[in-house]
């Protein structure tokens, strides 16, 4: 089976432990609740197998991959979130 990583660079990502994870999942269930879904990438592998899928992240990365499928000004917005950096000319 080949699986879709994400697009974020995500500490937590679940990539790597697919092989191992979806072969274990009850496909003939509806609904597949991921937990702590972080950068999606568990959810996004198996969203083709259930009805519905609920995510819950704390840190706010489903509101990202809204952002990302809904906004086509995804790259400028995320500019204005992240610190600017502050470049040292005497460096």
């Amino acid at each position: 089976m080949i699986f879709i990583n994400g697009y974020l660079n995500y500490t937590g990502s679940k990539f790597k432990l697919l092989q191992q994870i979806v072969p274990e999942m009850d496909f003939t269930k509806k609904h597949f609740v991921d937990l702590f879904c972080g950068s999606f990438v568990v959810g996004a592998n198996v969203a083709d197998k259930f009805d519905t899928i609920l995510a819950n992240d704390i840190i706010e990365l489903v509101g990202i991959h809204k952002g990302v499928l809904e906004s086509n000004d995804f790259i400028d917005r995320t500019k204005l979130t992240c610190p600017i950096k502050k470049v040292n000319p005497r460096i």
